[in-house]
């Protein structure tokens, strides 16, 4: 899952959909300081990062806001964009 959704951040901002990775998460209220790190612990391949997971405000941000399809996001199934 975190592996989709750092590619997610990372499609929207090179579709020029999102600025930065950090716009997106102050956009939800959320800290920027977790996601940084989570993103450079991915990079970095380490598996013991602190934080395991991302909140349901940035998932829902994501859904409803820019189009990203839940299933593809959460599950790995079908597309990255939902169709419309």
């Amino acid at each position: 899952f975190n592996k989709r959704f750092l590619y997610c951040l990372q499609e929207l901002k090179a579709l020029n959909i999102i600025s930065s990775m950090k716009e997106i998460i102050q956009e939800a209220g959320l800290s920027p300081q977790r996601y940084t790190e989570l993103d450079r612990e991915f990079r970095q391949h380490k598996r013991d990062s602190r934080y395991k997971t991302v909140e349901i405000e940035i998932i829902y941000l994501l859904v409803s806001k820019y189009n990203i399809n839940p299933y593809w996001l959460i599950l790995g199934v079908g597309d990255m964009f939902a169709k419309q």
